[in-house]
């Protein structure tokens, strides 16, 4: 199963903040969207499943997954859990992801636990998650951000082995849901164009500067789909200035 289509992300934000707008008080919103959005990228950068991300705090709590900050762990098996066919190994924070989570921190957005509303942990976003989706007319939930995951990791060139441990899945299970999404999959086959860099790390999966040329021409793909979708022409910033 595909991840979330980038174009339609902006479309999502709008439909949250709407539904928002209409239930909560102001302050009430912004902590709401807070977690919302410290949900969507842990399970984004990492795959982890949403339960695990609602449950992690920054200490080794009994019954919860937790952070080590000084060492860039995510322990996403409770402590005292015994693990099940649904693998959580720990994983590795990327460097970007855990910078973003040191300066929550540190400002006090996250204190006890990574992702709070009201200075208590989330039990799910699954509701305000699937009335976004519902009024963008999408289906889904936020087990999306895995599948999201999964799909960038195979895409970017990372060895399954890798992308499996990494996610807490088999190797088989990987590459029979996602093996399609594989930057060289049927390549031998297919032929095409020869890479011209090369194949990934994990730490380059979320790295600005390796992916740097591939994600501006997305960036410039989704602008574009934005202008069209809305009848609004595309130009330059050149003819933006002119026209000022």
């Amino acid at each position: 199963m595909p991840g979330i289509d980038v174009s339609v992300q902006s479309d999502i934000c709008d439909a949250v903040a709407q539904w928002q707008d209409a239930f909560l008080s102001e302050t009430s919103l912004k902590r709401y969207r807070r977690a919302c959005a410290f949900t969507v990228l842990l399970g984004l950068y990492t795959g982890t499943r949403a339960g695990a991300i609602a449950t992690a705090s920054f200490e080794r709590v009994e019954g919860r997954s937790w952070l080590d900050l000084d060492g860039g762990m995510f322990h996403r098996l409770a402590v005292g859990k015994a693990a099940t066919n649904k693998r959580q190994p720990p994983v590795r924070l990327p460097d970007r992801l855990l910078a973003h989570i040191r300066r929550w921190r540190r400002l006090g957005l996250s204190r006890e636990f990574v992702v709070e509303f009201r200075g208590q942990p989330v039990a799910q976003v699954n509701k305000g998650f699937g009335v976004a989706l519902a009024t963008a007319g999408l289906v889904g939930s936020p087990h999306m951000t895995r599948h999201t995951c999964a799909t960038w990791l195979l895409q970017r060139g990372v060895r399954s082995w890798d992308a499996a441990h990494y996610l807490g899945m088999s190797e088989r299970i990987l590459l029979e849901t996602y093996g399609h999404w594989a930057a060289d999959y049927q390549r031998g086959i297919a032929g095409g164009r020869r890479r011209t860099r090369p194949d990934a790390e994990l730490g380059d999966v979320f790295s600005t500067a390796y992916n740097r040329d591939q994600d501006l021409a997305v960036a410039m793909r989704n602008r574009d789909a934005r202008l069209a979708r809305r009848g609004l022409p595309v130009r330059s910033l050149a003819a933006v200035l002119e026209s000022a």
